[in-house]
């Protein structure tokens, strides 16, 4: 139910299994005194490139609940110190909401390093797809994965205009998170 809801269309049965199945993780959270489902989300963990990473593989938050940190707090719980998280989408929100969370967005309005872009080729081989220069994946979805395009007023320009997506062809962003790693966090390989 808060799969459907939070894309504001009927999803076909493979588009909410896969949301539940293709993870290593998948967690629901639950809220008030009937315990509904508000929000899930799921999640792997791969070394991309020789770095640990986050890989958000699908998040689905009610309507009513968007816009309100939940997203954020759900990265909060799933991120374990990796350096790199990266995502699949073409919401702009979410974008936004990731940007909130890392040090350093990519692709952005800015140029992407040569390092991350190799990081976003093995982001785009562990998800069985090509990208293009600017981590575009044409077509991913078939068509708008939404009932209604999302919109953010700040990053909706970098998809359409900088970035080139058409969201009603199904195109996806492939983007990395770069999240510092707190030196006291890192332990000395022992050979």
């Amino acid at each position: 139910m808060v799969v459907r809801e939070a894309f504001g269309r009927k999803l076909e049965f493979e588009d909410i299994y896969n949301h539940l199945t293709l993870p290593d993780e998948v967690h629901l959270l639950k809220i008030g005194a009937g315990k509904e489902i508000v929000a899930m989300r799921g999640y792997s963990r791969r070394v991309l490139s020789g770095l640990q990473s986050l890989i958000l593989e699908g998040a689905a938050i009610l309507p009513e609940m968007q816009g309100n940190g939940v997203y954020g707090k759900m990265l909060e719980q799933a991120h374990e110190g990796e350096s790199v998280l990266c995502l699949r989408t073409q919401n702009p929100r979410l974008y936004a909401a990731f940007e909130k969370f890392c040090d350093k967005v990519y692709p952005g309005f800015h140029d992407t390093p040569r390092a991350v872009r190799e990081i976003q080729k093995a982001f785009a081989e562990y998800l069985g797809c090509d990208a293009d220069e600017n981590g575009i994946v044409r077509e991913y979805y078939g068509g708008l994965f939404y009932g209604e395009e999302p919109y953010h007023e700040r990053i909706s320009p970098l998809f359409m205009e900088r970035l080139k997506m058409d969201l009603h062809k199904g195109d996806a962003v492939l983007v990395l998170g770069v999240k510092e790693v707190e030196e006291h966090t890192c332990q000395p390989i022992e050979e």
